[in-house]
C-alpha cells in the first residue's frame, strides 16, 4: 500500500503539478475531496483542487514542484517539496512581474485504494511574494 500511494503523489506532482495536465488529477483525486486547507473561494472537492493547480500553471506556466521528502505511514503520505517558476501571469492580485520565485510547502494527503481523498497543507505564500516584489503586508 504504502508504494501505490507514494506513487499517486509522486503522479500528482508529475503529471498534474510539472506538466500541467489538470485532467490528470480525475483519476488521482476522489470528486469529494476533503481538502482543510481550501481558501474561502475555492470550489469544493476535486474541482476545488483542479482551480488551485490552475491558478498555479496560469501564473507560473514552467512551474516545476521537486518532492524533497516522502514518507508514509499508514493511509497517509507526507511531502516537503519546492517549486519554482517564473511570475508571468497576475498571481494572487500581483501582477507579472516575470521574476523567478520558490515556493516551499508540506502537504500530507491521505489516499485510500490509490485515490487522494483528504488534503492538508501548508505553502510559504508570504515568502513567494516576498521573492516577487510584493509589497510587505
Amino acid at each position: 500500500m504504502s508504494q501505490q500511494s507514494k506513487a499517486v503523489v509522486q503522479r500528482l506532482i508529475d503529471e498534474v503539478w510539472n506538466d500541467g495536465n489538470l485532467n490528470a488529477a480525475d483519476a488521482l483525486i476522489a470528486p469529494d475531496l476533503l481538502d482543510h486547507c481550501a481558501s474561502p473561494r475555492q470550489a469544493p472537492g476535486r474541482e476545488g483542487a483542479k482551480q488551485v493547480f490552475g491558478m498555479f500553471r496560469s501564473a507560473f506556466p514552467d512551474l516545476h514542484l521537486t518532492a524533497e521528502d516522502m514518507l508514509v505511514d499508514g493511509d497517509k503520505v507526507t511531502l516537503r517539496w519546492a517549486g519554482r517558476g517564473s511570475h508571468k501571469s497576475e498571481f494572487l492580485g500581483l501582477p507579472p512581474s516575470g521574476r523567478q520565485g520558490t515556493l516551499r510547502g508540506i502537504d500530507i494527503y491521505r489516499v485510500v485504494d490509490g485515490i487522494i481523498v483528504e488534503h492538508w497543507g501548508y505553502q510559504d505564500i508570504p515568502g513567494l511574494m516576498q521573492q516577487l516584489g510584493a509589497p510587505p503586508r
